[in-house]
């Protein structure tokens, strides 16, 4: 049985969320999120990689089986690639660029549903301009002092979307030369390793420790 070429990722959000830009809009906005053309919020599909790369990261820590077979301790790397560099002992720089390798799979931005697109589309661009600004918000935070006042200068104001649906699209990339045989075997498997790896983003976006991004993460094959 052949591995599958793609897999639809499912993203159920459920509280605010900031995936953001790095850049602020105003004296009154600290952080603006990341949006699609079209306006609308948007996972970009570098920080779901990320996120998957850990959870294979961890399930990897803790020696776990998928389909019978013991994840590698690479597989993290064997899957989402390197960045090259890698730790010195002794040298007078911590890290050094060994090259980049490239990994096996290609994720997507995640955006809106694709029912909830299309129903976008049959709007104008009026009602599709007002039900855009519905589906961000924005939140302010501020340092708290030990008497239980504001500390001055510490009000920080950022974008968030609401709860939502979104959907990215994983595919599996022709495999590097030289690829060794564990590594062609583990990409075989690839979705089963990520759909047992899937609990462990239980948030995605900035804030996550302060309650942002909550979300559920549903992998299937793609037609």
């Amino acid at each position: 049985m052949s591995a599958p070429a793609a897999a639809r990722v499912s993203v159920a959000l459920h509280s605010y969320w900031h995936c953001g830009t790095g850049r602020g809009a105003s004296a009154m906005l600290d952080a603006v999120i990341a949006r699609d053309a079209l306006g609308l919020p948007v996972l970009p599909g570098r920080s779901l990689r990320g996120l998957l790369r850990e959870a294979v990261a961890s399930l990897a820590d803790l020696g776990a089986e998928v389909g019978g077979h013991p994840l590698p301790a690479d597989a993290a790397s064997i899957l989402f690639g390197t960045s090259g560099f890698e730790a010195v002992p002794g040298a007078a720089r911590p890290r050094a660029n060994r090259g980049t390798v490239p990994g096996r799979l290609a994720v997507s931005d995640a955006r809106l549903e694709p029912a909830a697109l299309a129903h976008l589309a049959h709007l104008d661009a009026e009602e599709r301009a007002v039900l855009v600004r519905t589906l961000v918000t924005t939140l302010a935070a501020t340092a708290i002092d030990d008497h239980g006042s504001a500390k001055a200068a510490t009000l920080r104001t950022v974008e968030a979307a609401v709860p939502v649906g979104l959907e990215a699209r994983i595919d599996l990339l022709p495999p590097p030369p030289g690829a060794s045989a564990a590594a062609l075997a583990l990409a075989e498997r690839w979705l089963d390793v990520l759909v047992a790896a899937a609990p462990f983003v239980r948030a995605v976006g900035g804030g996550r420790t302060r309650g942002l991004g909550r979300c559920t993460l549903a992998l299937s094959e793609a037609a």
